[in-house]
């Protein structure tokens, strides 16, 4: 907690303290019968599923199947239980986890308040004795109790990442519902499911495990061989940044960059995900010419057009390949416009300033950083007092002036706290013989 501020770190005790007085307010007296083989049914499946989250194919995430069934305790028995359930899943799956002690209860604080809210809300409303689907009083019960658990516990929850990574809570809030809110439904989906199933007796929603557990193990497979492929593209592409000393790691160099400006500009995970693999592969296209523009000096005030004409060749033979595979196929348009010029001078099509992709013009920042660097004799990912002279005359024409901006903000950034902080060049020694 030491990280955050005085404020932020009341605010934590808060959460602890609020979700604690919540549970033992409602605590049951006693669990038994069928709401101790539901709480124990329930408990078991939240901590495995906190253990073991869905990946998700296509996007680097995961899917936690927890609040769906946290949501089903909501459906199935009082409010009580569910909190306690709620309780228990957290706790136990932050212990496994070696979660540190404020933040497993802060954790388990913010899903006690987010699964109470839920809970007064759907028994005040909908009938508890029928299905969530039965009837319009119910599924609109289902809606507004499963929105307030999600809204509230998340809410909780950002106020934390925020100020961890200085954003502003808004921001980050609204980016990160726009990354879950499909997954909210889908789990609200599972919780009616799960209910409908458990209401026929537990042998019936145990069977749900078949196909749960079937799905798992087809999704992790998929997501194991994309991943295999992912490796595999980015190993070529280094390959082809070995082929000349002097650009050794420069796409790993470009790729960190591209990173911190995606996340300093508010871009949501998955769309970081695709600019970090789009700059692990933007010169990937140099496999397949001759004659590489390697050698054109990245300070220049301008190039030919035979200069221009090779930087887009490989620009648009890189933008092929990723076109052709799944996991780089949303990285396309990045690597075929990211030598585009912002002032539109030296462009692939007609277009220019923000017409050209977002994240072309990012890739055009990170990319036209470290070739300075390299043409220094300097591989660094912090700051080179040289590099950022030369690229500050590039903004508004070569490059977006607002990105550049924001780039040369965080290296100064990181100069203030880290002023020595830069590596020197060292390219691979050719194998003997």
């Amino acid at each position: 907690m030491r990280r955050f501020s005085r404020p932020i770190q009341v605010y934590i005790l808060m959460v602890i303290a609020s979700g604690g007085g919540v549970l033992l307010v409602g605590m049951p007296q006693r669990v038994e019968g069928p709401d101790l083989i539901l709480l124990v049914a329930l408990a078991i499946g939240g901590i495995l599923a906190g253990l073991r989250p869905l990946p998700l194919v296509g996007r680097h995430a995961v899917i936690d199947l927890t609040g769906g069934i946290l949501l089903m305790a909501v459906l199935l028995a009082s409010p009580s239980i569910a909190c306690l359930l709620a309780a228990v899943v957290s706790v136990v799956s932050g212990l496994v986890l070696r979660r540190r002690l404020w933040n497993l209860l802060f954790n388990a604080g913010a899903e006690v308040l987010g699964i109470g809210t839920a809970g007064v809300l759907y028994h005040g409303i909908a009938d508890p004795a029928t299905l969530p689907l039965d009837g319009w009083v119910n599924a609109g019960a289902l809606i507004l109790s499963a929105g307030s658990y999600w809204v509230v516990e998340s809410a909780l929850v950002t106020v934390l990442v925020a100020a961890r990574n200085r954003e502003p809570f808004l921001q980050t809030y609204i980016k990160n519902w726009q990354e879950v809110y499909v997954q909210c439904a889908l789990l609200a989906l599972l919780a009616v499911l799960g209910t409908a199933a458990w209401r026929e007796g537990a042998v019936y929603a145990s069977l749900l495990l078949v196909p749960a557990v079937a799905v798992y193990q087809l999704m992790s497979i998929t997501k194991l061989k994309q991943e295999q492929v992912i490796h595999a593209i980015e190993i070529i592409a280094e390959v082809q940044d070995r082929r000349n000393p002097f650009t050794f790691q420069h796409s790993h160099r470009v790729a960190e960059h591209v990173v911190r400006i995606a996340k300093q500009i508010g871009l949501r995970s998955n769309d970081v995900e695709v600019l970090r693999r789009a700059a692990l592969i933007h010169d990937i296209g140099k496999l397949g010419l001759e004659d590489p523009a390697e050698e054109i000096p990245a300070s220049k005030e301008d190039i030919t057009d035979y200069q221009f004409y090779s930087l887009k060749q490989h620009a648009q033979l890189g933008a092929m390949i990723a076109r052709e595979i799944p996991a780089f196929e949303e990285a396309e348009e990045p690597i075929r416009y990211h030598h585009d010029w912002y002032d539109g001078s030296r462009v692939s099509k007609e277009h220019a300033g923000e017409e050209i992709p977002l994240g072309a013009r990012i890739i055009a920042v990170a990319d036209s950083y470290d070739s300075l660097c390299m043409a220094n004799g300097e591989a660094t990912l912090t700051y080179d007092a040289k590099a950022v002279e030369q690229l500050r005359t590039m903004g508004g024409k070569r490059l977006d002036p607002e990105l550049l901006a924001r780039f040369l903000d965080l290296l100064e950034a990181e100069q203030a706290v880290r002023p020595t902080a830069v590596r020197r060049l060292a390219p691979p020694q050719p194998a003997d013989g």
